[in-house]
């Protein structure tokens, strides 16, 4: 009897598991306006935050009355989001200036939809690829696949997609997988008996609703879909067997044992035409869930329909490429960054052919970059002196860039791409190449870390412009040579770094492409690497001395600099390093230190952001492993969760440890668990005979600032008495004397050349020297300014920040904080204001302290501080003095200026003596005693408290007569007719109040008891 259960630990799940998704369809929708014009959009932005946008770049959306209005962007409190303008869009109606896009432009958020930040992308396939050797071994493996088929109450399958799926000699998922693979990689259906038995797919209708749902801004949704997939295992129970399937009886399957992707009824919000109840595609982990006794979480999710046609097979190409293979996304999450329609895991998956009625029908082939990570491909190593060929079909070159970091640093990967296969919907032919830059985050808000390198030099994909036929090689602009000189620089791929190679002759044909190469082969480099993917990125706050253990192996090696990366703690200090070699000794939490032992390699400072950083003096590091720390100041080690770069090596995890410089030297480094540190150490092979070598020099200056440069500190054998000849001379400052002097207002990176010559006539080879002149970025300026002096309860204060002003950058943002005094909800009115107002009234004035912080696009950023007060709104609470005759009760106002929803309580302080009181219905009841003698005089005192905890403090002063005293009182002894005309006016007026109020109860206000008092005691 085959059992299911949800695991009760299903929310660790969500920890370790991150969403997919695929990009918008590069679609044009036309919608009909209310007036009855018609209208173009397309579906802009990612699954996380999205809007529409028509041919002149304005944001539009639909209104919740189905109306279309232009919309804008802003910072709602700590997000982004898109909001309406209120302006309707209708023909001729012009739009509101923040709606450009282009003058105005949106900010992504990170696409994490429905989990915490702390997941890591795909991290367990991750580590999977991690098990694979670097020595390409062609393979042939078998993939099932489950496609599970759902209908809902509101919504049912129209389509079928066994062909879409499994087709045979025609377009499908397993022919494109098959095709680009050169045949190793094949999709099978997963055994079932539903339907046609053994084809792979079951369908089921659920008794629910659809679950209409994307994104983590609908707080139900995620659970939601949980509990949809949960269901959809329960139905299929009896038509599947999972245990089959658990091939290493691990007790649970992972995607490369058996992959499950489910297709919804309904629509797919990606494509752009708002039909519901839709789903956007995502690749995910659901709760954990046991069938036949194997527990199962990875899964990926479809739409039966795109508009008004089948889900076409590119979508479900993408997202079974991270549920399959774990590749990820090659577009930027926070940014408009992407390979564009030039792969699969890009815009790629939408591609469309000449034929094609839709998009994605026939989506692109692969990047070589893909194809390797998928392990479908060697790329061939190109190096030394060679003419080179690529074929077109599954073919690919890649060129190591840097000779110390060699298949995990910067490189070129470089394939012949023409419009056959798959690729007939592509937009250009010719030798495409991609770079891989592993200064540059991986799918972060800035440059990516693979991208194209495009040959007409526009970067149109970096700003979300589509491909042309201008990003391929020699391509619309017939560029067929390619170096560290030339305009499309090969060192924009390793950060300005020269990389000694040269591409000339580029031609491409339909067969194959080709081209002459030239790189000088380094001899003896190697680099020890724990990681440098560096793709879901943190920040260490708490540990500032990371350490490493670093094997070297059975030979001696010389420690030439190092790769790492960290972020400033404060953005206008620069990050400083001190780094040291201890002996290697491991204790059961992490390493030991000897500071007795201790060595100092070198000190300075890290580049911005981090990367490279060359010793000013070598050292050997000795035979077998050495502990080297990095102590940071004003820095916070970049660290990450996964293995990116994992396929490229078989070594595994490197020995890695942190803690502080405050007190590692007595107690010590722990181990990182799960984190990697991002790092390289930099090693060259030790000359048994060195012969005078110069060595390649990297240095920094700020703008307009001279500095020492002694180019020979790193050289070997240099001879006692030398000079230094320049051969290619500097072109943004000059070199002599070792000081460097950088032109005036000069920045960017300066680069020359130079040899030794020694007076025996030694003469070395020529070096080159990188200068990297650091702008002097000015910091934004403002002044805050507020519309009022002071903010009330049910009023709005507006806060800006005026003069703007950034000698030095394009663009500047700005975010809002609250740094004291009681809570406000506030929110964008246009790009430098908000409007604050208080969430609930306060019982006594409070200063309220906001802070604007505005950033540029260099990282510089300017805090100022302003103090708003808050005034307490006068409260009139119920009190004063009242009058009442024995034996009667009254009812007496308590909140008068409060809203009853915001009162937490009502409490009486001080009961009157004689008579009775109490609370009922927020309103104080008094119940004067029978009958006395003489007229009695008491008070009652109580307090009121809001939800916020304020509280106020009040009293009535009640006096209860006889009635007859208060009838005897209307007859005056005083002298003088116009007291006593006052007194029987007052008299009529009581008897006027009786006679209209009730028999029992009396309700005066304040001005009447005190003009009866005041009477009263005039008799008296």
């Amino acid at each position: 009897m085959k059992k299911l259960k949800r695991s009760i630990g299903a929310a660790l799940l969500f920890a370790n598991a991150a969403v997919a998704t695929t990009l918008p369809a590069p679609n044009w929708h036309t919608f009909e306006l209310d007036d009855g014009s018609m209208v173009e959009l397309r579906l802009m932005g990612n699954s996380e935050l999205h809007w529409y946008q028509n041919r002149d770049g304005n944001i539009i959306i639909q209104g919740d009355d189905g109306e279309w209005y232009f919309g804008q962007y802003q910072q709602q409190e700590q997000r982004g989001e898109i909001i309406s303008t209120g302006v309707k869009l209708g023909a001729g109606v012009p739009a509101p200036e923040q709606s450009n896009v282009v003058s105005h432009p949106v900010i992504l958020p990170a696409q994490r939809a429905f989990e915490p930040e702390s997941a890591s992308f795909n991290t367990r396939s991750l580590y999977e690829r991690s098990q694979f050797t670097p020595e390409f071994v062609p393979t042939r493996r078998n993939q099932p696949l489950l496609v599970v088929q759902v209908s809902f109450t509101d919504a049912a399958m129209e389509n079928n997609f066994t062909q879409r799926i499994f087709g045979q000699n025609q377009q499908s998922v397993r022919d494109y997988f098959l095709k680009n693979s050169n045949d190793l990689y094949t999709v099978v259906p997963a055994r079932e008996t539903s339907g046609v038995e053994n084809d792979g797919v079951i369908d089921i209708v659920l008794p629910r609703n659809h679950p209409n749902c994307h994104s983590k801004t609908d707080p139900t949704c995620g659970r939601r879909l949980h509990d949809t997939i949960a269901a959809a295992y329960q139905a299929l129970d009896n038509q599947f067997d999972l245990a089959p399937y658990d091939t290493d009886g691990n007790g649970s399957i992972k995607p490369s044992e058996l992959s499950v992707m489910f297709v919804f009824a309904g629509f797919d919000r990606s494509f752009g035409d708002g039909n519901t109840p839709y789903i956007w595609p995502h690749r995910w982990a659901h709760s954990a869930v046991t069938l036949d006794g194997k527990t199962i979480t990875d899964y990926c999710l479809f739409a039966d329909k795109q508009g008004d046609h089948q889900s076409t097979m590119g979508v479900i190409a993408h997202e079974l490429g991270h549920l399959m293979l774990g590749l990820p996304d090659l577009y930027a999450y926070e940014g408009d960054g992407s390979v564009g329609h030039w792969g699969l895991m890009g815009g790629g998956s939408w591609g469309r052919k000449a034929g094609d009625l839709y998009a994605g029908e026939t989506p692109v082939n692969m990047l070589t970059w893909s194809k390797e990570f998928s392990g479908f491909i060697e790329p061939r190593v190109i190096d030394g002196e060679q003419a080179v060929t690529i074929n077109t079909e599954n073919d690919g070159g890649v060129i190591y860039l840097d000779d110390y970091l060699k298949r995990q640093g910067p490189r070129l990967y470089i394939e012949n791409r023409r419009k056959q296969g798959y690729d007939r919907s592509i937009l250009g032919e010719g030798l495409l190449m991609t770079s891989v830059n592993i200064d540059n985050p991986f799918n972060s808000a800035g440059p990516m870390q693979v991208q194209i390198l495009q040959a007409d030099g526009q970067d149109d994909l970096a700003s979300g412009r589509g491909s042309d036929r201008g990003d391929v090689f020699p391509g619309s602009r017939n560029i067929s040579t390619l170096s560290d000189d030339t305009n499309l620089s090969l060192r924009l791929a390793t950060s300005g770094r020269a990389t000694g190679a040269s591409i000339s002759n580029i031609q491409s044909t339909l067969q194959s492409g080709s081209f002459l190469f030239n790189k000088p082969v380094a001899q003896g480099k190697s680099a020890w690497i724990t990681t440098l993917g560096r793709d879901n990125r943190y920040f260490e706050t708490a540990n500032n001395a990371i350490g490493f253990g670093v094997d070297v192996g059975p030979q001696e090696k010389r420690l030439m600099g190092f790769h790492f990366y960290a972020g400033q703690t404060a953005v206008a200090n620069p990050v400083d390093y001190v780094l040291y070699r201890y002996p290697y000794r491991t204790t059961w939490r992490g390493v030991s230190v000897d500071v007795a032992a201790r060595n100092e390699l070198g000190r300075g400072q890290l580049p911005m952001d981090g990367g490279r950083v060359m010793l000013a003096q070598p050292h050997t590091l000795p035979v077998g492993s050495s502990l080297l720390v990095l102590e940071l100041n004003n820095g916070q080690p970049e660290f990450t969760y996964s293995f990116m770069d994992s396929y490229l090596t078989n070594s595994g995890r490197k020995p890695q440890f942190e803690g502080s410089v405050s007190d590692y030297l007595t107690s010590g480094l722990r181990g990182t668990g799960g984190k990697q540190y991002p790092f390289a150490a930099l090693l060259e092979d030790v000359a048994l005979n060195p012969a005078l070598n110069a060595q390649n020099d990297q240095f920094q200056i700020m703008e307009d600032t001279a500095a020492a440069m002694n180019l020979v500190s790193n050289d070997i054998a240099v001879p006692e008495r030398y000079r230094i000849e320049l051969g290619e001379k500097p072109r943004l400052g000059s070199w002599s004397n070792n000081r460097y002097v950088p032109n005036l207002n000069a920045t960017g990176r300066d680069r020359f050349t130079y040899r030794i010559v020694g007076t025996q006539g030694e003469v070395s080879n020529y070096a080159e020297v990188t200068v990297n002149i650091l702008p002097i970025n000015d910091a934004p300026t403002f002044d805050l300014e507020l519309n009022q002096p002071t903010l009330e309860m049910g009023s709005k204060i507006r806060l800006s920040a005026v003069r703007v002003n950034d000698v030095d950058s394009s663009r500047v943002t700005i975010n809002w904080r609250q740094l004291s005094g009681p809570a406000t909800h506030w929110n964008s009115v246009d790009t430098y204001s908000i409007n604050i107002e208080l969430r609930e009234n306060i019982a006594v004035d409070q200063n309220i302290i906001f802070r604007a912080i505005i950033s540029d696009n260099e990282g510089a950023k300017t805090e100022k501080d302003i103090t708003i007060v808050a005034k307490s709104q006068a409260i009139n609470l119920g009190g004063g003095d009242v009058s009442i005759e024995f034996g009667q009760s009254i009812t007496l106002d308590l909140i008068n200026g409060l809203a009853s929803d915001n009162v937490s309580r009502i409490e009486i302080l001080q009961y009157p003596i004689k008579g009775k009181a109490y609370i009922q219905d927020m309103k104080l009841i008094y119940e004067a005693p029978n009958s006395s003698d003489l007229p009695i005089t008491e008070s009652v005192k109580f307090k009121v408290v809001d939800q916020s905890g304020n509280e106020w403090e009040s009293n009535y002063t009640i006096s209860a007569r006889n009635k007859s005293t208060l009838a005897k009182n209307t007859e005056s002894d005083s002298d003088g007719g116009s007291m006593e005309f006052i007194s029987l006016f007052a008299f009529l007026f009581l008897l006027m109040v009786r006679q209209t109020g009730s028999s029992n109860n009396m309700q005066l206000n304040l001005l009447q008891s005190v003009s009866f008092d005041h009477f009263y005691k005039r008799k008296l």
